[in-house]
């Protein structure tokens, strides 16, 4: 309730619960507070004027940096405080890099990909070059945990799909993008065995680094004192 109880208000609420199995927790202004001052982009979320403070920030970006680089770090605090407030599940987090700004999807918890999932969708300029169809083969029908560069000649559109804030179509675009390393846990340490028949000819004791999976088959990576391997074959191998 959005108010401070009083001692009787709190003492009723816990007498609810007298006899029914139950037990009652209240949270009052100063809880709701606190959860507020956790939540802050939340609270921005419904309560700012969103067209104001985007004027506002726009002005800010317009003005002579007297402050010097203070006034730089807070200026992008500001708009990252804005760009917050977009979603309850996403934000962005963004630098400038030359003339260019990345900017990069954050989840801000760790079911956002659940609650609000968002999709990417390539449309390829073909014919592609042998070596990027065997990357990409590679990546996506196997997991093989190595990055995937399509040139601008590559890719026709970058469609996303999710919030409407961050769904849309982009063009003349390099599209990058690694599988997310998988481990199970407790399982790092691996034997990579070489067999002739059913006898074994060599063993090495390695550290497992990635199992990955894709539409074709699975994938392996180990680490080798000394070296690497790596592996990866269709469902029936």
């Amino acid at each position: 309730m959005p108010c401070t109880l009083t001692t009787p208000e709190r003492e009723f609420a816990a007498s609810l619960a007298a006899g029914q199995g139950v037990q009652v927790r209240v949270w009052d202004r100063a809880k709701l507070d606190g959860l507020m001052a956790t939540h802050a982009d939340l609270e921005a979320s419904f309560t700012r004027n969103q067209l104001y403070d985007a004027a506002k920030v726009f002005g800010q970006e317009q003005a002579m940096l007297m402050g010097g680089l203070p006034d730089v770090g807070a200026r992008v605090a500001g708009l990252g405080r804005q760009v917050d407030g977009l979603d309850d599940h996403w934000t962005v987090d963004f630098a400038r890099q030359g003339e260019t700004v990345v900017q990069t999807l954050r989840g801000k918890h760790p079911r956002a990909h659940e609650i609000s999932p968002v999709e990417f969708t390539v449309t390829g300029n073909g014919p592609w070059a042998p070596e990027l169809t065997a990357a990409v083969r590679r990546s996506l029908g196997f997991g093989v945990p190595e990055e995937v560069v399509l040139p601008r000649e590559a890719v026709h559109c970058l469609t996303v799909n999710g919030p409407d804030w961050l769904s849309g179509q982009h063009r003349d675009i390099e599209v990058r993008w690694r599988p997310v390393v998988a481990v199970p846990p407790g399982e790092r340490g691996v034997d990579v065995v070489f067999l002739d028949g059913e006898q074994v000819t060599a063993s090495y004791p390695g550290t497992l680094g990635h199992l990955g999976s894709g539409s074709i088959g699975r994938s392996v990576h180990v680490e080798l004192p000394g070296r690497e391997a790596g592996a990866a074959g269709s469902p029936q191998d």
